[in-house]
């Protein structure tokens, strides 16, 4: 019922004189109220995905705020902002830990896998985590080993520079085919 004016004073006073005091939550009562809601919403978001998780703390702050206005209607008061808060904070929390996990795994991919494979690898390890494991994965792969005949012996009588460009010539030519089927250079 919307009530103007002088009429909201009149139930007011009603209410008094009628000792039907309205029943507030003490503020322990609240701080327990809003850190249960918040730590329910906590626990469940680790188990659900973030959409999944957002629903589920807009309907338990709907249920809530259902339940406080039943209770008011009962001359209770129940508390709403500190619970919604929580439940907020709790949803919001748990996304910025995911965020936080998910850049360290990562960059710990990154680390461990960027030097010896091929880009492409690491990329799908990325979007595949749960394909790391010990032991690795069996698969069909050619491995080409290439050693220069008389290297050694031709490098001894030239000058460091003179070796480094024919190194740079030859990796200049070979690096990009094996790049192109995937491959990795590796020393």
């Amino acid at each position: 019922v919307d009530y103007n004016g002088v009429e909201i004073h009149a139930h007011t006073l009603a209410t008094l004189l009628d000792h039907r005091p309205l029943h507030v939550a003490t503020p322990p009562q609240t701080a327990l109220v809003t850190a249960a809601l918040g730590a329910l919403i906590a626990v469940a978001c680790t188990f659900l995905s973030p959409a999944w998780g957002l629903l589920l703390a807009v309907a338990a702050g709907s249920a809530w705020w259902w339940g406080a206005a039943r209770a008011f209607a009962a001359d209770a008061v129940w508390p709403v902002a500190g619970p919604w808060l929580g439940m907020g904070l709790a949803w919001t929390g748990n996304q910025v830990g995911r965020s936080v996990e998910e850049a360290r795994q990562r960059r710990w991919i990154q680390g461990l896998f960027g030097r010896y494979v091929t880009s492409e690898i690491v990329d799908y390890l990325l979007a595949h985590p749960e394909h790391l494991q010990l032991g690795g994965q069996e698969c069909e792969a050619s491995i080409l080993f290439l050693d220069i005949r008389g290297f050694t012996a031709y490098s001894q009588g030239q000058s460091p520079a003179a070796v480094l460009g024919e190194l740079n010539t030859l990796f200049s030519q070979i690096a990009p085919v094996i790049e192109r089927h995937a491959g990795l250079l590796y020393k």
